[in-house]
């Protein structure tokens, strides 16, 4: 039956094939797409309006992030928590640094803060298994103390 068709309809057949193929493909693309986009952008917040109350806040959300680490019941979750109260610090650090550009004292809290940021990342990961497993041990010291009459 293949052989007898009419050229016009193997062409139209290879036609709509051709469309249908060309939509799917770019479809799963642009949905592709804006999923990488999502996964891999830094997540922005809005936009500061002046140096010192967004140098100021950044500060907050630092000592946020630093206590709720400290509150995490498991290291991984602690280093997890850290870096997403914080993800939208990188973006907030460069929009701020041009409004800053006339206050040394901004831009050297805004330099503090990165280096702070990262020196504290740092220690979550190589520090906070150890600190954990005192606590645990501590925490288990202390039962057994407790209970002794």
């Amino acid at each position: 039956m293949n052989g007898t068709q009419n050229p016009l309809t193997r062409r139209t057949r290879l036609l709509g094939s051709v469309v249908f193929g060309v939509t799917v493909a770019l479809i799963t693309s642009l949905l592709a797409w804006q999923v990488i986009d999502q996964s891999f952008r830094p997540a922005m917040g809005p936009a500061p309006k002046a140096c010192k109350p967004g140098v100021l806040a950044l500060v907050t959300e630092l000592e946020q992030a630093r206590q709720s680490a400290a509150s995490a019941p498991r290291p991984s979750e602690a280093l997890s928590d850290f870096r997403r109260r914080l993800a939208a610090q990188s973006g907030q650090l460069a929009a701020l640094r041009p409004l800053c550009a006339e206050a040394p004292e901004a831009l050297r809290v805004i330099e503090l803060l990165e280096r702070s940021r990262y020196a504290e990342e740092l220690a979550l990961r190589t520090e906070l298994e150890r600190v954990h497993r005192l606590r645990g041990e501590l925490s288990q010291a202390a039962a057994r103390l407790s209970a002794q009459p």
